[in-house]
């Protein structure tokens, strides 16, 4: 398979991508071609993966304000099933940062869901993103998304600098191995979430140690099969990740486990 990444300005050309999210999230998900077509040529940025000619995945971005700084949003990127653990998100991924940076953008932020553990593993550890606010219900219901299926839409912003090249361990997990870390949330069982100490609590006693807060590897067949566990997996890490913002933690890396995921938090500021 050679995959070619190509830059797209024309309406015939932005159709296609509105096609590809349409057959990967569902068509009442998918921005319009005429969005596509103003951003890719008026200062955003939308890319194209084809396979032999064959449009197989692409990636739609547009200026946004963040904070203090103008950023180039990345809103979509999408890869149809059968060409998905490929390489082609990362190809599509690491050709925006460049081009993002030729157009004069320092940093590239995205949203994705803090409960999707390949997700997690792909933003922190192989694209190098930094995991910069957690926002509660950001697109509000999404009845017509399939892969969401009714969840309420939590998300992480992450940021990824253009201005110099992150260097990402090969294995994350070692790089983030830690002990002595305090748990505030793990995974139970019958994948069932169990909080742990309380916030302050573990504050108290925790004398800067790492805190931190497990995730299940598969939100998507607890979506399938056990969608009212996966809303209390929604609730419980809400209730936590808000919390240790409001107390100045961070997330300080992300890793894989045999049965969940890990994130490891660390203080980085005094409590608001």
């Amino acid at each position: 398979m050679t995959v070619h990444i190509k830059r797209l300005t024309e309406p015939a050309e932005c159709a296609q991508c509105h096609r590809l999210a349409a057959a990967v999230w569902g068509e009442e998900s998918a921005c319009s071609v005429p969005q596509m077509v103003i951003h890719a040529n008026f200062g955003g940025l939308v890319l194209l993966a084809q396979d032999g000619g064959v449009p197989v995945g692409f990636l739609f971005s547009f200026p946004a304000r963040y904070n203090t700084e103008w950023v180039l949003w990345s809103h979509e990127t999408a890869v149809l099933p059968a060409y998905q653990h490929q390489g082609i998100g990362t190809l599509l991924k690491r050709t925006q940062f460049q081009v993002a940076g030729e157009m004069g953008y320092e940093a590239v932020a995205w949203t994705f869901d803090p409960l999707v553990a390949r997700n997690a593993d792909f933003n922190l550890n192989k694209l190098g993103a930094l995991v910069e606010d957690y926002r509660i219900d950001v697109y509000g219901p999404m009845q017509g998304d399939p892969i969401n299926r009714d969840l309420p839409t939590d998300r992480w912003i992450v940021r990824r600098p253009t201005t110099v090249e992150r260097s990402v361990p090969e294995n994350a997990a070692v790089a983030c191995a830690g002990g002595g870390e305090t748990v505030l949330l793990s995974v139970g069982n019958e994948v069932t979430p169990i909080p742990h100490a309380s916030i302050e609590r573990a504050m108290a006693g925790a004398e800067g140690r790492p805190m931190t807060v497990q995730i299940p590897l598969r939100l998507d067949c607890l979506l399938a099969n056990q969608p009212r566990l996966a809303h209390d997996w929604r609730t419980n890490f809400r209730t936590v990740a808000t919390n240790l913002l409001e107390a100045g933690y961070g997330v300080s890396c992300y890793r894989t486990e045999a049965e969940h995921g890990t994130y490891v938090w660390k203080k980085r500021r005094a409590p608001k």
